[in-house]
């Protein structure tokens, strides 16, 4: 690795000290013209689960009563706030939060794009900036960045950080192709104004890293850095990586931000759910093979004199639980097998497009379809299983 892109240690970067907390926080696009369907809402599980994500921002998306309703993980340890658009469309912004994380101070504007609010002692605002190059797009751009997001923020903590889907830049080494078109002065002032620090550039001032990368057909190959995140206060950065994720055309950005005080997490306790065996056990026919064959010993047993009652609750029953969750286990390493494979191999080829090899990017887009699919396939049975439990 170029010894001038590795990590910069300083008092805003990486720290000696890596004693206080922190917390993971993380931006998606979740492209609103596809919807958030289960699959992407399956896909985001997954990914918040494989980053350990604390507070997860994502811009075009519409939430409503039923948004990861079929996400155990996410529905069981996060809060959801959201900012839908008036009009209904899927182009608002909403962030899913840890719930042993207290949230306060929740501000958003009129129009679905920002979503600022406390948790942790600091602040943390959820952006998605007007697109476009016409006229129209860049004056309300403009309009956010002077106007609109400092109001909203007025009284932020001292401490905390902004990011998210900004539809320009302010550094021209951000974009390959006509960089001082996708400028914004306002965002630029803004930073300034308010000593915001790119969290990424912290780290990584000089790698030509980029979070959304295009092949135009008469005008060739571009990327710019349009997904970025501002901090500002006593806070440090740790951590910072573009990944990519199946559905969406924009890398997300994940930072681990390490916090200047004890973060207080309260947590209800919960009650351990009682055990069902899924519907793709029971119907799986090696199981009721193992099934068949542990009733001929169990029935040796009862035959022999075993009390009935201590024979099914401790031999039967608990029996029965093993084998389905051996089998459970099985039938998971199975199907996650195949999916394993793809994401190994969309991880290596995002390392290789943010190394700028943009003759991979197609290749890139063909996993991610790839992902896309086994996401799709795994919503249809989980569509499938809850309309057999409605019909129970």
């Amino acid at each position: 690795m170029d010894p001038t892109l590795a990590p910069k240690v300083t008092p805003e970067g990486i720290s000696e000290d890596r004693d206080t907390p922190s917390i993971v926080v993380a931006f998606i696009n979740c492209v609103g013209q596809t919807k958030l369907p289960i699959s992407k809402q399956l896909e985001i599980q997954s990914f918040v689960c494989s980053n350990k994500v604390d507070i997860l921002h994502m811009q075009e998306c519409k939430i409503d009563e039923d948004s990861f309703a079929q996400c155990g993980y996410l529905t069981s340890n996060f809060n959801l706030y959201s900012n839908n658009k008036p009009d209904e469309s899927h182009y608002g912004t909403a962030s899913l939060v840890r719930s042993d994380i207290e949230v306060s101070n929740i501000h958003t504007d009129n129009d679905g794009r920002v979503l600022v609010f406390d948790a942790a002692g600091s602040t943390w605002s959820n952006l998605y900036l007007p697109s476009g190059s016409d006229g129209n797009a860049r004056a309300k751009r403009e309009q956010y960045f002077s106007d609109i997001i400092p109001q909203l923020m007025v009284r932020r903590l001292a401490q905390g950080a902004a990011g998210g889907d900004f539809n320009s830049i302010i550094a021209l080494n951000d974009s390959t192709r006509n960089p001082q078109t996708k400028v914004s002065p306002s965002c630029r002032n803004l930073v300034k104004a308010f000593s915001w620090s790119d969290s990424f550039r912290t780290l990584y001032p000089r790698a030509p890293t980029y979070s959304r990368h295009s092949d135009h057909p008469h005008h060739g190959s571009s990327a710019s850095r349009i997904d970025r995140s501002y901090h500002w206060g006593n806070i440090e950065v740790r951590e910072a990586e573009y990944t990519s994720i199946s559905f969406s055309d924009h890398f997300c950005l994940v930072i681990q931000y390490g916090l200047p005080h004890n973060l207080s997490r309260h947590l209800a306790p919960k009650n351990r759910p009682a055990f069902k065996i899924s519907p793709l056990v029971v119907n799986d026919e090696t199981f009721k093979a193992r099934l068949e064959l542990s009733m001929i010993e169990w029935q040796t047993v009862k035959d022999n004199g075993a009390e009935v009652l201590l024979w099914w609750e401790y031999l039967v029953k608990n029996g029965i639980k093993q084998l389905a969750l051996a089998r459970s286990k099985e039938l998971k390493k199975q199907k996650m097998g195949r999916l394993n494979i793809l994401k190994l191999r969309q991880v290596n080829l995002t390392s290789k497009v943010n190394n700028m090899q943009v003759d991979l990017l197609a290749e890139l887009k063909l996993v991610n379809l790839l992902i896309s699919e086994w996401y799709h396939n795994e919503s249809a049975a989980i569509h499938l299983l809850s309309r057999t439990n409605d019909l129970n």
